[in-house]
């Protein structure tokens, strides 16, 4: 399943990896050739969009735009199905496959095995990475980068409010960090390979 964000992102994220199916998100600013070679090589049987496009349709069996996502999800061709997973995906399976910026010519997929994922929790969980977003809001924006993806998944884990802009709004973004206690943090890599966060007020800039 290919997805270019939008609000859905976090569900079909949740949705995918419960169910064994590959979650792809890519980057809707990818021009013509860029999203061509990327869903060529991904080949999603269903793409989640902001909005159908003819390229969409050529490349991709089924289109589902944000607005149709959920009658999609509920309609009767769907409803008889068995939400129990009979068996969980294998661990070395692809989880997720991100690709990346093509600054330096096409985007290339990486594929991230549902036992990295697993290990990425594992070590956020025994560190107590994030523990210190105590109701906070975490801004990751935009969802379709590694780094996103990780810390995305690390906030469920953890429990933590996040706010995810498919599009980054620069009013929005400065609404949330008005009413909201948030915080500014920079991720750095210590000595033994663990994350550790530098805390910086919003307020103080």
């Amino acid at each position: 399943m290919a997805t270019d964000g939008g609000p859905q992102h976090t569900p079909l994220f949740i949705g995918c990896l419960l169910t064994g199916v590959i979650f792809a998100p890519f980057n809707p600013s990818f021009d013509d050739d860029e999203t061509r070679h990327v869903l060529g090589f991904l080949r999603p049987r269903v793409l989640i969009a902001e909005k159908s496009k003819p390229l969409y349709e050529r490349l991709t069996p089924l289109v589902v735009s944000y607005d149709e996502v959920d009658a999609w999800f509920s309609d009767s061709s769907v409803e008889d199905a068995d939400p129990e997973v009979e068996e969980a995906p294998a661990l070395d399976s692809p989880a997720i496959i991100l690709c990346s910026s093509g600054t330096t010519g096409y985007p290339k997929g990486v594929e991230v095995s549902h036992r990295s994922l697993l290990q990425l929790v594992a070590i956020a969980t025994d560190q107590r990475m994030l523990m210190w977003l105590e109701g906070s809001f975490l801004l990751p924006t935009p969802a379709f980068w590694i780094s996103v993806t990780m810390l995305l998944l690390m906030s469920i884990n953890a429990g933590k409010k996040v706010l995810l802009m498919g599009k980054f709004d620069e009013q929005l973004f400065l609404k949330v960090l008005r009413e909201h206690q948030v915080f500014i943090s920079n991720c750095t890599v210590d000595c033994d390979g663990c994350y550790s966060p530098k805390l910086q007020s919003a307020q103080d800039g």
